[in-house]
C-alpha cells in the first residue's frame, strides 16, 4: 500500500518568475522512482486572472489560464489538456456561463442565454440546435417568495416539448415535481410521468405513454 509523504506548499522563483508551488508525493514501490508526485504551480504577481500549471505523476502538464475583463464583468477560462493539446474554453459574464468549447463539442461553441432572474432560457448546441426554457412566476408560500420553477422546455430540432407541473405547498411533496409531460409535435400522443412522495421526501414515478419517442 502506498503511503503519503505529506504536502509541500511554498513560493519558488524560476526564470525570474515567482510561483506558488504545491507538491504532493506518494511513495509507490511500483513506480520507477519509488514514488509518484503531483505538482501544481500558480504564477504570482498577476493583477487579474490566473495562470496554473498542473503536472501529473507521468510528467504531463495541464495549463489553466483565466483572464478577466473587469469593465465587461467577463471571465474566460482556457484549459489545455495534456497529450492531445486540445483545449476547453469557458466564457462567463456576471458569473453566468455564456459559452463553452471543448473536445466533447469538437471545438465548436455551445452557448447559453438567461433572463433577468439569472435563469437559463436557451441552450444552443454545437450543431445550432436550440432548447428553450420558460418558467412559472415566483411562487408564494405563507407570504414568502420562493424560486421560480421550470414550466416548459422546447427542443426545436428534435420537435418535442416537455411540460412540468409541481405539487401544491399544502400537500406531501410540497413544491416538488408532480408530473412531466413529453409531447412530440409530429405524433398525436404524449408520455406522462407522474411523481408522488412519501413523508421522507422519497419519490416514486409512474409512466403512462400513448406513444414511443
Amino acid at each position: 500500500m502506498a503511503r503519503t509523504n505529506g504536502r509541500e506548499d511554498l513560493p519558488e522563483q524560476s526564470a525570474g518568475v515567482w510561483w506558488q508551488v504545491e507538491r504532493q508525493r506518494v511513495y509507490d514501490k511500483a513506480s520507477a522512482n519509488g514514488f509518484r508526485q503531483t505538482e501544481r504551480r500558480m504564477r504570482l504577481g498577476l493583477s487579474l486572472g490566473s495562470y496554473v500549471i498542473t503536472i501529473a505523476p507521468d510528467g504531463s502538464k495541464t495549463v489553466t489560464t483565466v483572464t478577466v475583463e473587469r469593465a465587461n464583468r467577463k471571465q474566460t477560462t482556457v484549459v489545455t489538456h495534456p497529450h492531445t493539446e486540445t483545449k476547453t474554453e469557458m466564457v462567463e459574464v456576471n458569473g453566468l456561463l455564456k459559452s463553452q468549447k471543448s473536445p466533447e463539442t469538437l471545438g465548436r461553441e455551445v452557448s447559453f442565454s438567461y433572463n433577468s432572474q439569472r435563469l437559463q432560457t436557451k441552450v444552443t448546441s454545437m450543431y445550432g440546435e436550440e432548447i428553450n426554457y420558460t418558467y412559472d412566476d415566483y411562487v408564494l408560500r405563507d407570504s414568502v417568495m420562493y424560486e421560480t420553477r421550470r414550466k416548459r422546455a422546447e427542443y426545436n430540432h428534435q420537435k418535442f416539448s416537455v411540460t412540468y407541473a409541481y405539487h401544491p405547498y399544502n400537500n406531501i411533496g410540497a413544491g416538488l415535481l408532480s408530473s412531466k409531460v413529453t409531447h412530440k409535435y409530429e405524433i398525436s400522443g404524449q408520455v406522462t410521468e407522474e411523481y408522488s412522495y412519501d413523508g421522507m421526501g422519497s419519490s416514486r414515478s409512474e409512466s403512462d405513454p400513448s406513444f414511443c419517442l
